[in-house]
C-alpha cells in the first residue's frame, strides 16, 4: 500500500482492516467532486466524481452507501510531507490543546 509516495507495509497497521457499511447524503456537487454528509453526525467525505458509482447524473439529496474502514495514524513522529507547506494546511494540523503546529518548537 502506498501513502504519501512511500510504500507502507500492511504490518504497520495496528488492526486488521474491517470494512463496515456507511450511509450518507450528497450535499454538494461541483465540477469535479462531491461531498457526502454521513448519517449520525459522523462528518463529511469529499471525493472526486470519478469515484462515485451511479447510472445517471448524481443529484443533491440522493442517498449513498459505501464500505469503509477506520483510518490508522502510521507516522510516529509525523513525517514532513511537501504538500503540507501552506499556511492553511498548517492551521489544520494544530494540536488540540497546545495550539501549536507540529513545526513549532
Amino acid at each position: 500500500m502506498k501513502t504519501g509516495g512511500r510504500e507502507v507495509p500492511m504490518k504497520e497497521l495496528k488492526y486488521t482492516p474491517t470494512e463496515r457499511m456507511f450511509e450518507g447524503i450528497l450535499t454538494e456537487i461541483n465540477g469535479g467532486g462531491c461531498v457526502i454528509d454521513f448519517n449520525g453526525r459522523m462528518g463529511q467525505l469529499k471525493i472526486p466524481l470519478r469515484m462515485l458509482i451511479c447510472d445517471e447524473t448524481p443529484k443533491i439529496g440522493q442517498t449513498v452507501r459505501f464500505l469503509m474502514s477506520y483510518p490508522v495514524v502510521i507516522d510516529y513522529p509525523p513525517i514532513c510531507h511537501p504538500g503540507l507547506a501552506t499556511s492553511s494546511s498548517q492551521q489544520r494540523i494544530k494540536g488540540p490543546t497546545t495550539g501549536r503546529t507540529r513545526d513549532d518548537k
